[in-house]
């Protein structure tokens, strides 16, 4: 199965503790076969196109700071910093390729209609900091 974007139901959700707060995310985009979820859980109100995301990779928390940019119809995405455990250091590459790909079905805002494509979503997975 690959990535979709799920409206949690409300007996599935769970907690994760991020940025010393607990968030309990209603929507992610998630690849259940290879257990991996994608979800927002803050946005900067100096700069609403910098947000803070959790991928839970394989039961592993990685928090991410990601920078959108609107073009048209075209929804780019930045990576600019990202905390991947030291015990998966060694699949860096695995992980940046699953986010870029979370991150086009993610769209702008887990997009729940065919409003944008994931055609129309760039990923740039290169440090911007």
């Amino acid at each position: 199965m690959a990535f979709f974007n799920e409206r949690i139901p409300k007996e599935e959700r769970c907690e994760y503790i991020l940025s010393h707060r607990t968030i309990t995310p209603k929507s992610w985009t998630i690849d259940k076969d290879r257990n991996i979820k994608l979800f927002k859980y803050w946005s900067n109100i100096d700069d609403p196109n910098e947000k803070l995301f959790a991928l839970i990779w394989h039961e592993y928390v990685i928090e991410i700071v990601m920078y959108q940019k609107m073009q048209g119809n075209t929804v780019y995405w930045y990576l600019k910093g990202i905390n991947i455990p030291k015990e998966i250091n060694s699949v860096e590459q695995d992980i940046l390729i699953d986010l870029r790909n979370a991150m086009k079905i993610y769209g702008c805002g887990y997009q729940f209609s065919n409003w944008i494509t994931e055609s129309d979503v760039e990923v740039e997975i290169k440090l911007c900091f």
